[in-house]
């Protein structure tokens, strides 16, 4: 009767371990990458309520001049926010929002809403910052 032996051979770890430092060579920029556009989502996020409310002012008023914060319902400037957004500010309709550094984003990663009235009559609003580029966020609401 012979013995066997049950044993790896180093050819074998050291292959597995080349399949392992592959497979994480390629998923860890991909799951980074995940990460800070699912952050910035909330940056997104954001800015719903925000736009529903210079909407509603545009209507009152017929224009997006003096649609600021804590006016016509647009909510209070945030600043220093705890979760993703560090500040959001409006200024005569158009909305900046800085992203909070403390999450993964940088805080040049700027999303800016800013509105327009297209040939429909509807507000449109355009996406531009830093943020909207790298994240290729395009919002036609």
């Amino acid at each position: 009767m012979q013995a066997y032996k049950k044993a790896f051979t180093l050819t074998e770890l050291m292959a597995t371990l080349a399949i392992v430092a592959i497979l994480a060579a390629v998923g860890i920029p991909s799951y980074l990458s995940y990460t800070k556009k699912a952050r910035f989502s909330e940056v997104i996020s954001a800015t719903t309520a925000v736009k529903v409310s210079i909407e509603h002012c545009y209507n009152t008023i017929g224009s997006f001049v003096g649609c600021n914060n804590d006016k016509f319902g647009i909510p209070p400037a945030v600043v220093n926010g705890e979760n993703a957004v560090q500040s959001l500010v409006v200024e005569n309709g158009k909305i900046t929002v800085t992203p909070n550094p403390n999450h993964g984003l940088k805080i040049t990663d700027l999303y800016i809403l800013t509105p327009s009235i297209g040939n429909d009559h509807m507000i449109q609003w355009k996406a531009s910052g830093e943020g909207a580029e790298q994240y290729a966020i395009t919002d036609k609401n």
